[in-house]
Parts: structure tokens; sequence; C-alpha cells
């Protein structure tokens, strides 16, 4: 109460009302935080009653201004809000752990689970340390991109689609794939092969006919279906342009900005100061390489072939529109996994077709120069095309050399070189290059598996922040959602918000505690984070530690 009828004495002087807001939100966050550490105290009636009394010496209010307020309900709404607009979280200090405060900045809306999964899904699990050291090299990256949705929100605010399209982007996404599953089932259902009249050949017609509409109605119903199929994937686009494709650009300008003038940035204004210079000049010519590696992002291809094959799709073909179908593969997290057992060992898998690739070419020289009398008419007249065909056979022919050989040449008068030669075939070019290559990826799928099940037990068992077990954790709190809480003690979210509050603010307004977070932060260090501390187990021990010594 006297907080509030000091500001209004000393602010109502003040005519920018932004200025003056700002000050009450201020410095009642800060009285609200000073409270909080003082209600901490073991003897907190005691300290709570001398810092009353200096208030009341040092405000000097009448009785008159302290009557005129409700005091119970104004404190307590009040209160509420401080509450539900701020945050906490443990550091770790000569090895003292303190809890410190801040208040939730607007822009931490911007931090939506899908990033919070994305960071858990990528993080580095091996240890506390590795766990902590990722939190700290994504901070910046996740800054930078939550504080873009925020301003790109706060302009769009006012126009409908765009504030749907933030508030409820799964939702979107998920009516837009729903449509996508809608056409193909139409196509999938709706067209057939039938004989042209005038060339007597079987083709498939264009004018497809789905029950209940005719073949007239069909393809305007299938246009209208793929114009809003189209629709979606522009918003799709536009989502990723906006959350993703200008931090990758500006990650990619940054890293070559950086690679140019490497001696001379020291610091962020140097980085700005040199960005203006390289962008006017003339004879850095090689900037365009940032726009060449920002179109071979594999995102940026994906978002740009998605609408590509939407505008084709309405166009050329509607079958164009099954291409969106592998945002199914994209969601879906197994199927992530049969992707990655592919993509992951893309380079042995590569240098496995390149020795595949290798044998072929053997094979095609021994049969051109020894057994091309066996080969059919046209496959084997030079090395390169008795190679293509032999290529082309090998799977489609079971592997046996014999199965694709002239069919008036068989092995009737057992000839040894021939067996020989189709055994080894078999063995060596199917048997053995199959097996090389679904071993890497069955191997790769089943690391995959392993790590995945590695990291929902350690999400279900440890805390990412201390690194305390779950059993150990359950000891010191009552309940049966004593793991639950300590999470929201030590809440990964937070320790990203607080990096974010001490980013966002002066350094010349820190206090000491937040000084210290930075100057570790900057360092690079985890040594502030309560690696295998909690207070609450700390406050325990302190409390039964006369009982354990008695």
């Amino acid at each position: 109460m006297y907080f509030f009828l000091y500001i209004e004495n000393n602010c109502k002087d003040i005519d920018n009302d932004e200025l003056q807001n700002r000050i009450v939100a201020e410095a009642g966050f800060n009285l609200y935080f000073l409270i909080q550490n003082l209600l901490s105290f073991e003897n907190e009636e005691t300290e709570f009653k001398k810092y009353a009394s200096f208030m009341r010496s040092d405000i000097k209010l009448s009785k008159e201004q302290i009557e005129s307020y409700d005091y119970y309900d104004y404190l307590k709404e009040a209160m509420n809000f401080y509450l539900n607009n701020s945050l906490n979280i443990e550091i770790l200090k000569d090895d003292i752990v303190f809890k410190v405060y801040c208040p939730k900045l607007p822009f931490f809306n911007g931090f939506d689970e899908k990033i919070k999964k994305n960071f858990e899904d990528n993080a580095k699990r091996n240890t506390v340390q590795t766990k902590l050291m990722s939190l700290m090299s994504e901070k910046d990256k996740i800054y930078q991109k939550i504080k873009q949705l925020s301003s790109l929100e706060e302009f769009f605010k006012d126009i409908s689609i765009f504030r749907l399209l933030f508030n409820y982007p799964n939702e979107v996404q998920n009516i837009g794939f729903g449509l996508i599953v809608l056409m193909n089932l139409l196509i999938f259902f709706g067209y057939n092969a039938e004989k042209d009249d005038d060339d007597d050949q079987i083709k498939v017609i264009d004018h497809v006919e789905i029950y209940p509409f005719n073949k007239y109605q069909t393809p305007v119903i299938l246009k209208v279906l793929g114009c809003i199929i189209a629709i979606f994937s522009l918003i799709k686009l536009f989502e990723f342009v906006t959350r993703e494709a200008i931090l990758i650009f500006k990650t990619l300008y940054t890293n070559h900005l950086k690679d140019v003038y490497e001696s001379n940035i020291n610091t962020m204004s140097d980085l700005e100061i040199y960005s203006v210079d390289y962008f006017f000049d003339s004879k850095s010519y090689k900037k365009l390489l940032i726009y060449i590696s920002l179109f071979l992002d594999i995102k940026v291809l994906y978002a740009l072939a998605y609408m590509i094959f939407a505008l084709l799709g309405i166009f050329v073909h509607n079958f164009f529109f099954a291409f969106h179908l592998i945002e199914f593969i994209i969601s879906q997290p197994i199927l992530q996994y049969v992707f990655r057992a592919i993509v992951d060992p893309i380079a042995q898998l590569a240098y496995t077709f390149i020795f595949f690739f290798i044998l072929i070419y053997f094979y095609s020289l021994i049969i051109f120069y020894n057994f091309v009398e066996i080969m059919p008419k046209n496959s084997c007249d030079s090395p390169i095309i008795c190679m293509v065909y032999i290529y082309s056979n090998t799977f489609t022919s079971g592997g046996n050399l014999g199965n694709f050989i002239d069919e008036n040449h068989p092995n009737d008068d057992g000839d040894m070189v021939r067996y020989a030669l189709d055994i080894s075939y078999t063995i060596i070019m199917v048997w053995l290059v199959w097996q090389m290559v679904s071993g890497l990826i069955v191997d790769t799928f089943e690391s995959l598996r392993g790590n995945r099940e590695d990291k929902e037990d350690d999400m279900k068992s440890k805390c990412f922040i201390c690194g305390l077990d779950k059993e150990k954790i359950e000891k010191y709190y009552p309940g049966k959602e004593g793991f639950e809480k300590h999470l929201q003690d030590h809440s990964i979210i937070n320790y990203f918000f607080y990096t974010f509050y001490l980013e966002d603010k002066d350094s010349s307004e820190y206090s000491g505690l937040e000084s210290y977070i930075k100057n570790q932060i900057n360092k690079e260090s985890i040594s502030w984070f309560p690696i295998e501390k909690s207070l609450k187990i700390e406050e325990w021990d302190n409390k039964h530690k006369g009982t354990h010594d008695s």
C-alpha cells in the first residue's frame, strides 16, 4: 500500500504516460522481489517489520491517504499481478544457492511449445554439463527467434488472419494437411484409365468423375480445393519466412561478416558499423554467397518446393499435390527416424554405391570381353552399354546373371567359368552389397531409436538443470508430484527467460547477482548453474542438521 501511494505522489508531475507506467512497473517488480527475498529469511516477521518501519519513516504518508485505499483488495490484486508476471531461478555463487527473480517480458510469449520441444530433442544429454552447454549455445538463437516473433505479432496484431496464424499455428497447419489428404484421396479414387477412341490406346482421363458429382463438376471442385491448398501453402511459406528464413539469413550474414572483418569486430556495435559498410561496398561481390547458401538450405528448399508444387497442382496437374504428403513424414517423430536412418549415413551409402558401380564395371568388362555372345542382341555392343544393361537388370531380374543373358545360350555344357561368374555375381553384387546397404540403414535406425529411448528416460528420471535423479529429489519433496514440483523450481524455460531478461536489460541497471551471472554467461561458463544442488534440498538438510548431529 505504501508503495502505491509513494508512486502516486512522485509520478503525478510526469506528463509521459508511458514513462509513468514503466516506473510503476519496474518499481513494483523490484518491491515484489524484495518482499519475496525478505520472506525467505528465517526470522522473516522481524525482518519484514524493519522494512515496513523504514517505509513509513521514509514516505511519511498522511493518515487520510492511507485510509482512502482499500488495503487488502488492492494489495491482493497487486501481488497476484506480480506473481503471475514474474519468474525465479536458482543460481550458484561461492557454493551457495540463491534464488533470483525477474519480470516476464512481453516477448517471452514467443517461446512456444514448438521451440521448447525442438530444443529438448536436440540437446546433448550425455552429462548435466553437456545439457547446460546446449542451453548456453542455443540461447542466443532462441532469443533472436522469439524477439522476432514478438515483433511480427505486434506488427500484425490488427490483421485478423495474421493474428489467427500467430495464435493457432498448429491448428492452421492441421487444417491445411487435412485438405491435402482429402485431395489425394479424391485423386486416388477418382481417376481411372480408359481406351481412347481415336488411337485405340489406354490413357488416363483428365476429366475425373467423383460420385455424386458429374464429370463437369468434379474438375471445378478439385480446382477450388487446389486453390485453397495453395492458400494454405502460402501461409506455410509465410510462417517459415517469419519463423526460420529471416533468422537463417541473419546467421549466414553475421557469420560471413565476421569472417571478412574478423580482426576489426570486437563488439555488437562494431558488427553493425561494418555491416553498413559491407552492404554498400560494391566490391564485396562475395556476399552473393550468402544468398546462395540461403537457397541451398534444406528448410528453405522444402518451403519453396511446397509452394511450387501447389502451383503446379493448380496449373499443370492435380497429381503434383502428392508431394505435400511429405508433410506427414516430417510431422511424425517415428517416420523422421526412418528418414534420418537413410539420410544420416549418406556418406557411407554414397561410398557403398561407388563400390557397387566399380564392381559393375569389372563385371561388364569381363562379360564384354569373354561372354559377349551370350548377351541379348544390342545389349553389350560396348563396355558402357554393357555396364548400363547389367546395372538396369541386376535387381529387376533377381540378381542372377543367368536370368538376363540371352535365353538361347543356357549353360547346358556345364561351363565352370559360367557357373563361377553367375554365382560370384549373385553373392557379391546382390547379397553382399544389399547387406552392406541394409546394415547401414538398420544400424542407424537402431542407434536413433536407442538415443530416443535414452532421451525419454533422461527426461523422466533426471532434472535437466541440476542433474539430480528423480529418486533422490522425491525424498525431499512431499507428495506424489515431488519431481514435477522440482522441475518447476528448475524450469528450463525460466533459465532461458532469465538470460533473455539480462540480454534485454541495460547493464548499468544490473544488481550484484545479475552482473555476476551476466559475466559468467559472457565467458560461456556454466558454473552459475546449481549442478547437483537445490535450494529446497539445502533448506531440508539445514533444518534436519541438528537432528542428524544429535
